[in-house]
């Protein structure tokens, strides 16, 4: 329940959920069924954010973990649905998800596998069960830059991969 809880700290305006969580002995914690929902939303895109598997590859040295500063190597992201709603003032839901949760003194690299991107239009004021726009990614790969600025600068990332759309064959 500690990585939930860390996830439920960073967002406290949502529902967040794991279903289970793991230490996998010489490979780090794997995190099962993450989900971040909007409370205040009704339909699909009230969940903005499901996924089915979050490897973190890390120490699995006991004392490190329990003292909740594991040194993350890298995290694999497996089969995230992101459901973005365009709100009625123009806004995006998941704009609140950002930004994202830092574990650590430093960005690992990240992978994200067989993502779906979900896009729903809610400036008209409708609560579509089906989304607008749909966006599928086989592998991206998101590796961390430099910035100046120290501690509190913007991270920044190097996005790499592919992924096809409803109206676009591939885009890489």
């Amino acid at each position: 329940r500690r990585v939930e809880q860390r996830f439920a700290a960073h967002y406290p305006q949502f529902d967040v959920h794991v279903a289970r969580a793991r230490v996998v002995k010489g490979e780090g914690i794997e995190l099962r069924g993450l989900t971040i929902s909007d409370p205040t939303r009704t339909g699909p895109a009230a969940t903005l954010l499901e996924v089915d598997q979050i490897m973190i590859s890390c120490a699995t040295d006991l004392v490190q973990l329990a003292q909740g500063k594991p040194q993350i190597d890298a995290v694999t992201v497996r089969r995230p649905t992101l459901r973005a709603a365009c709100l009625r003032d123009g806004t995006w839901s998941v704009a609140r998800l950002l930004p994202l949760p830092s574990f650590g003194t430093r960005s690992p690299p990240v992978t994200i596998e067989q993502a779906t991107v979900e896009v729903f239009d809610r400036r008209q004021g409708q609560i579509a069960s089906a989304p607008t726009w749909r966006l599928a990614a086989g592998k991206l790969t998101l590796t961390p830059e430099s910035s100046p600025g120290g501690h509190h600068a913007i991270k920044r990332f190097k996005f790499r991969g592919t992924a096809v759309c409803d109206y676009v064959q591939r885009v890489s």
